[in-house]
């Protein structure tokens, strides 16, 4: 026999509710989108009651796993009670009664005056006007549920509401209450109190594990009672006893039957249908009375296992049921994660619709749904099969599909903007080239989508194919040699490894007399003219042309302070030590820029060379990535809080680990050093540089990353030898491991 799928049981129960396999806990809380990459939106289309099922990489749609089992009737509950009873009993009242109050304190209120016992219980409506009838009949049955709910509602930890128990086996005085509560249904001339005892007394033997005594009960007393909630919660348990007797086809029509029984059914019905091989299935569909029930049961397999084939199925029985909405939109947004398995530099995924990823079945199917136009919701068909030509990429009939659904699309907001995005995606894929007429054209629907980036429309899915929209016109852009226009829609970081470029896009945004399409352009574009200054000066120093630096830079594009002094050098890096130290000065990124260019005055005029080589060194070291001032290169187009090299964008890589700049001035130091302490600490800190130089060439050729532990660097240590009885070479011996280290082997 044909194996179709394995789930485990949950149940309603308890007086209010819980479930007989434990609680269910969501998964923790993340900020991705749980349904993948996405431009289609269920909530558009699809009845609220079915959106636990639309697909989702969690258990249930934006709850993870049901966790309301003990908590999803208590205001039915109340109200219900609140009904019975007649009179404006504070809600509160009754909520203490039916959901806090213990059986000890129930049994109490019923045993003793009013002015025996605490006065918040004996001051309460319900305890003073006790005698009443049906005020009477209520805290009777609470005697009872309560001491029902001992067993029918045990605690359990949510991590094993999966492993098989066996049932709890009533003890003496259980079995008692359970006698009892049968004798108090049977003489009860309340129909509202005896259904109460039915369901107490259902629920009981199916606790005790006797599965055919809780089969025979409720279907020997059923037909008193009314079919609403509570017979539906009974009917539960009937189908979980049918369940652990095994008889699979009769649980799941059951199950099926309580689907539908209401919007707080649904989930915990779901979970616990459980097909299991073809013929227990094809049975299940023989036990069903109407079309009504067969659609339910195709419904139902179609979200755990075939959407196509359910669709099929409840599309011949049923055309206009509201079940098929549900089914499409699941068939549409698993071909969505289908053709769409394109992977960003850390593994989520873009927007990018593949043909060759479509069912073509799907395809086949939806567009002949959508030709019939026989549904309740024809426009949802016919936009559904354009989706899927689109993503098939044969956008004429993409738009024929479209230009159907648009005659009887509802006018509400969300299925509108569904409707205006898959056509905007459809005109953009057809396009060639992009020239003003396009630009025009397109532009009141950019500028529309850039308007709901603040969520204005709820639950609209517009961000992956926004995202698309932009990557597909700078795509255009680059094809026809328009870097700019290109860069605008989507920034690349390799953009600004031409200086020119960065000047134009500069130039570009200051501009204040752009066309709308232009200004729309800078809308979108992430990066300030600003930014940008900020960034030239920024490369400009690096150059060590810290005069054009200075003359490109202004107190607009300071930056801030810088957390360490760069002109310290010291023997072991440890920026997180600089910034924690006291700093008698504190330089920003212009400070710094103006300092440098004092000392490189100093050094032209021959003003002290050794310390103004060397505290220059110090900057340009520290300028780097393995400095203490990696701020002063952080900015909006290099980025921020690169932890490692590897990390660092690849057009900006070069730049920003060069030791270059430090090791020119650390040998004119060296050139211009007089005593054997300032020869020493030049020769080191060359070596330091020389070592950084290694580390970075393991970084380019992949032996080296950002979590590896780097080796044992082939310097030349050497040279640092001659220095032993400087104190230098003691500091340095002091806190230098891989030195150290030489120095021992030499000494061997």
């Amino acid at each position: 026999m044909r194996k179709i799928f394995s789930k485990k049981l949950l149940l309603i129960s308890s007086l209010v509710a819980t479930v007989s396999a434990g609680v269910l806990w969501a998964c923790g809380g993340g900020d991705w989108d749980e349904y993948g990459v996405s431009a289609y939106t269920p909530e558009a289309f699809v009845d609220s009651a079915y959106k636990p099922f639309f697909y989702s990489d969690m258990f249930y749609y934006e709850m993870g796993h049901d966790v309301q089992h003990i908590y999803r009737f208590n205001d039915e509950v109340v109200a219900d009670w609140k009904a019975y009873l007649k009179r404006p009993a504070a809600d509160t009242e009754l909520r203490f009664f039916l959901l806090k109050a213990s059986l000890g304190m129930v049994d109490s209120v019923i045993a003793n005056t009013a002015k025996t016992l605490p006065g918040n219980v004996g001051n309460m409506y319900l305890v003073k006007e006790k005698s009443s009838q049906k005020i009477a009949a209520f805290l009777r049955f609470l005697h009872y549920a309560k001491a029902n709910e001992r067993y029918a509602a045990p605690f359990r930890y949510y991590w094993d509401y999966q492993e098989e128990t066996a049932p709890l086996k009533l003890d003496e005085d259980q079995l008692k209450n359970r006698a009892a509560m049968e004798v108090e249904m049977k003489k009860a001339k309340d129909n509202f109190i005896a259904q109460r005892y039915f369901f107490q007394v259902v629920r009981a033997w199916f606790f005790d594990g006797e599965f055919a005594q809780c089969i025979s009960f409720y279907e020997t007393n059923k037909s008193r009672f009314p079919e609403n909630a509570l017979a539906a919660r009974a009917l539960s348990y009937v189908a979980g006893a049918y369940y652990k007797q095994k008889n699979y086809a009769q649980a799941n029509y059951l199950f099926s039957r309580v689907y539908d029984a209401g919007l707080k059914f649904k989930t915990i019905a779901h979970y616990s249908f459980h097909p299991q091989e073809e013929a227990d299935w094809q049975q299940t569909l023989a036990l069903s009375k109407s079309v009504d029930e067969k659609v339910t049961l195709w419904h139902l397999l179609g979200i755990y296992f075939d959407e196509e084939k359910a669709i099929r199925e409840i599309y011949t029985l049923q055309p206009k049921s509201d079940k098929l909405d549900l089914l499409l939109a699941r068939l549409i947004n698993k071909q969505e994660i289908e053709s769409n398995m394109e992977s960003t530099e850390y593994g989520s995924g873009n927007y990018s619709p593949a043909k060759d990823s479509l069912s073509k079945n799907a395809l086949r199917l939806v567009s002949e749904i959508a030709e019939a136009g026989n549904t309740s919701k024809p426009y949802m068909w016919q936009l559904s099969a354009g989706y899927l030509h689109f993503i098939n990429q044969d956008f004429n009939k993409a738009a024929d599909y479209y230009q159907k659904a648009q005659q009887t699309m509802p006018a509400n907001e969300l299925p509108q903007a569904q409707l205006r995005l898959l056509v905007l995606m459809n005109h953009i894929a057809g396009m060639n080239t992009m020239d003003k007429k396009n630009e025009d054209f397109l532009l009141k629907d950019l500028v529309w989508l850039q308007s709901v980036s603040d969520g204005s429309i709820p639950h609209f899915r517009f961000a992956n194919a926004y995202d698309w929209i932009k990557r597909k016109m700078a795509g255009l852009y680059s094809r026809q040699k328009d870097a700019l226009r290109s860069e605008l829609f989507v920034h690349t970081d390799s953009f600004y490894t031409n200086p020119v470029r960065a000047a134009n896009l500069k130039s570009f945004l200051l501009n204040k007399n752009l066309t709308p399409f232009e200004q729309y352009c800078k809308t979108i574009y992430p990066i300030s003219a600003r930014g940008i200054a900020e960034f030239q000066y920024i490369v400009l120093a690096y150059e060590d042309k810290i005069d054009a630096a200075l003359k490109q830079a202004d107190s607009t594009t300071d930056g801030g302070e810088l957390p360490g002094n760069p002109f310290n050098g010291n023997i072991q890096d440890c920026h997180d030590c600089d910034h924690a130290a006291p700093q008698k000065v504190k330089y920003t990124k212009i400070g710094l820029l103006q300092k440098m260019q004092e000392m490189k005055d100093n050094i032209a005029a021959g003003k002290d060379v050794y310390n103004n080589s060397l505290l220059l060194g110090n900057a340009f070291y520290n300028m780097t990535h393995y400095g203490n001032a990696r701020f002063f290169y952080e900015c909006a187009v290099i980025g921020s809080y690169h932890y490692a090299p590897d990390v660092i964008p690849n057009s900006f890589r070069k730049m920003l680990l060069n030791q270059r700049n430090a090791k020119n001035y650390y040998k004119k130091a060296l050139t211009v050093a007089v005593t054997v302490e300032q020869k020493a600490k030049m020769t080191y800190l060359i070596l330091k540089c020389d070592r950084n130089e290694w580390y970075n060439q393991q970084y380019e050729n992949g032996s080296l990353n950002g979590w590896s532990e780097a080796g044992f660097p082939p310097l030349n240590f050497a040279s640092f030898m001659p220095f032993k009885n400087t104190k230098y070479y003691e500091d340095v011996i002091a806190e230098c491991g891989f030195f150290r280290s030489y120095a021992d082997s030499r000494n061997k």
